[in-house]
């Protein structure tokens, strides 16, 4: 039994406690560029005394997703006192206005964040720093239940996995086995998308696999509109023509820029290019004088009936890729099972002197194209080595307003290399920063 002077005092901290702090749920809808309008919690507790505030997502969150190892490093140097949310709001203050503000602190980074209170239940603002911003709406609500059946969404991966990934037996791999049962574990414990989203990126990170992506937005919508293709020229004798994305939509703007292009030097930067799709191998038939087999794909068909790579009858008697739209790739590869690219000579042939600019952010569609001109000689690979995601993908809807991406086919080179996890090792190397400088100095020497 609790002494009465005891009972007094746990009784005063109770009171007190009562009127100067206020703990409300939030439920909060905002739109995430790549992700889509993602809903989750948030929840504020405030300092009536001196109108201070925190705020924070899932309390839990890191904490249900991570290794021992992780939370670990989480508790050690992260910042705030709820140390397994995903997203705080620290050094809060509310104006007399209803203006919100504070700094927000997350394993996505940091914002400065902003909100306006317009009446008792409703919160509208957003998260800033120089690069981004994500404007929010948020409505009160009581204590925060599960959004969603995620194990049902789970059940729902799962099973499009088994049925559409360009080689099932990777499944059957350790890396792909705790995976899923990692996978498993967090979503039946997640509470609202924003728990979901950063247990499937954790999760992921661990595979030895590329292109696999969950979001509540098609990942074609996730394209950015600004100008995927830029065109310089430095001076006479160098011109410099940089990829930001390869659309096939594309192909007419570049080959207008190959036809103009006059300079003896033409620089060709695919540091900061994430892939795109087809028509990178598009580009290389500039350089060429002749067809050439640039590389094949095997999809789910494929891998089926077979447990090795094909031979080179069976790679002759593949069916030929070399233009079309998305939709005839994918046909093919669900169809057939396999596919040969190929690459003609273009209209429109450059003479004069290539170098390329490589990186780690060199990805995907870009990777084909980096070694068909390192294999053919077209010109110097100048910097790191890209990424190694050489694998191709697609989008599928899955659970209501749940996107997945998934690997539908892995691609070979010609002469039998898989880019995927390896990636493209440049001819000079040098830090991806110092790229351009180096190549402009090659240029000056020759």
């Amino acid at each position: 039994m609790i002494p009465p002077t005891n009972q007094f005092v746990l009784f005063f901290l109770f009171v007190c406690s009562s009127l100067y702090a206020q703990t409300d749920h939030y439920l909060v809808k905002l739109n995430y560029p790549g992700f889509g309008e993602i809903h989750f919690y948030m929840t504020f507790e405030v300092n009536a005394t001196d109108s201070s505030f925190i705020a924070y997502t899932n309390p839990e969150s890191l904490t249900n997703t991570m290794s021992l190892k992780d939370k670990m490093l989480i508790r050690m140097f992260s910042k705030g006192t709820k140390k397994g949310a995903v997203l705080q709001v620290l050094k809060g203050k509310i104006s007399a206005n209803n203006h919100y503000q504070g700094d927000a602190v997350s394993s996505l980074g940091n914002y400065s964040f902003y909100a306006f209170k317009g009446d008792k239940s409703q919160l509208n603002g957003r998260f800033q720093n120089k690069r981004m911003q994500f404007d929010f709406s948020a409505h009160l609500v009581g204590e925060p239940t599960e959004l969603d059946d995620y194990s049902e969404l789970y059940q729902k991966i799962e099973q499009e996995f088994t049925q559409q990934i360009y080689n099932p037996k990777v499944l059957k791999r350790t890396d792909w086995k705790h995976f899923l049962r990692n996978l498993k574990r967090s979503l039946a414990q997640s509470k609202d998308d924003l728990d979901v989203i950063v247990a499937f990126r954790y999760h992921t990170h661990k595979l030895k696999t590329s292109h696999v992506f969950l979001t509540k937005t098609n990942e074609t919508d996730a394209i950015a509109e600004s100008s995927n293709v830029d065109f310089k020229q430095i001076d006479d004798k160098t011109s410099v023509i940089t990829f930001n994305r390869f659309l096939l939509a594309d192909t007419a703007v570049v080959n207008t820029l190959m036809k103009e292009i006059k300079t003896p030097n033409l620089v060709v930067d695919l540091r900061s290019c994430p892939g795109g799709d087809f028509s990178s191998l598009l580009f290389a038939s500039h350089f060429i004088k002749e067809e050439q087999e640039v590389g094949y794909f095997l999809g789910n068909k494929y891998y089926q009936f077979n447990n090795q790579l094909p031979n080179e009858n069976q790679i002759g008697k593949m069916p030929v890729f070399t233009k079309g739209t998305l939709k005839d790739f994918f046909m093919t590869i669900d169809q057939q099972g396999a596919l040969l690219g190929k690459v003609k000579p273009a209209k429109h042939h450059y003479t004069g002197k290539t170098y390329v600019l490589i990186g780690k952010q060199t990805a995907s569609a870009a990777e084909p194209l980096a070694y068909f001109i390192k294999r053919h000689k077209i010109g110097p690979l100048i910097g790191e080595n890209t990424s190694g995601h050489m694998l191709s993908s697609k989008g599928y809807p899955i659970y209501k307003q749940w996107n997945l991406t998934i690997p539908v086919a892995n691609y070979f080179t010609i002469d039998q290399k898989e880019l995927d996890q390896v990636g493209v090792y440049p001819d000079v190397h040098v830090a991806t920063n110092q790229a351009m400088k180096t190549a402009l100095a090659l240029i000056q020497t020759n």
